[in-house]
């Protein structure tokens, strides 16, 4: 109840299960499924998950960061085994990815929507595609995701939120929102929690969900 409070999902929601049914993350996003009623399609293997996501094409994903870290690092390879023209391309679409962003705090002007919808057609489109083509938010945990590769992927138009937890927390217990993230950050606690950090730096959490 804390999480769908914190990032709400609808029974229209569909996700690719791809993490071990012995990770509480997985299992996580086990009871989501069941108490929101997605639709949750299961890769065949780690090593399918590309093709599945093409096949399930999830509006929601749980990941750990390796699976962003090898997208990224993929897209970099390939950018970096292009031509030098096909490179400016992507850079410039990059450069007009984190302008509107920007922009969107105040207002977006036209020059750069209309730059935007270049850059889409020509660059963005294609890897929101390899996640299935309708991905409208991504959860990361279980390890620290790099603040530029959440940043490199938010330019493109998919949204990664990242999260903290163990499976002494119920798996969660901080999650940056939808409408109030910070790249870099494990965002607020959840309703419910209280965290304080001792004077040697031992995170201190208290909640109904942490385990006795």
């Amino acid at each position: 109840q804390a999480l769908d409070s914190a990032i709400p999902s609808t029974e229209r929601d569909v996700s690719l299960h791809f993490l071990p049914t012995a990770h509480a993350l997985g299992r996580l996003e086990h009871f989501m499924a069941v108490a929101k009623g997605w639709t949750m399609g299961i890769a065949r293997s780690v090593e399918t998950i590309p093709s599945d996501l093409k096949r399930v094409r999830p509006t929601v994903i749980f990941s750990v960061p390796r699976i962003y870290e090898n997208a990224y690092a993929r897209i970099r390879l390939r950018m970096g085994r292009s031509g030098a023209w096909r490179r400016k391309i992507f850079e410039w679409a990059m450069s007009v990815g984190k302008q509107r962003l920007q922009e969107k705090k105040a207002q977006l002007g036209w020059r750069t929507a209309l730059a935007f919808h270049c850059a889409d057609r020509l660059i963005f489109s294609r890897v929101r595609a390899a996640f299935g083509g309708r991905l409208r938010l991504a959860i990361s945990g279980g390890a620290p995701l790099s603040r530029e590769i959440a940043e490199f992927f938010h330019a493109m138009g998919i949204f990664i939120l990242e999260g903290y937890g163990l499976t002494e927390t119920s798996t969660v217990s901080h999650a940056n929102r939808p409408d109030r993230f910070k790249f870099g950050t494990v965002g607020l606690p959840l309703e419910g929690t209280r965290c304080q950090i001792a004077p040697d730096g031992e995170i201190l959490l208290r909640g109904p969900h942490i385990c006795k």
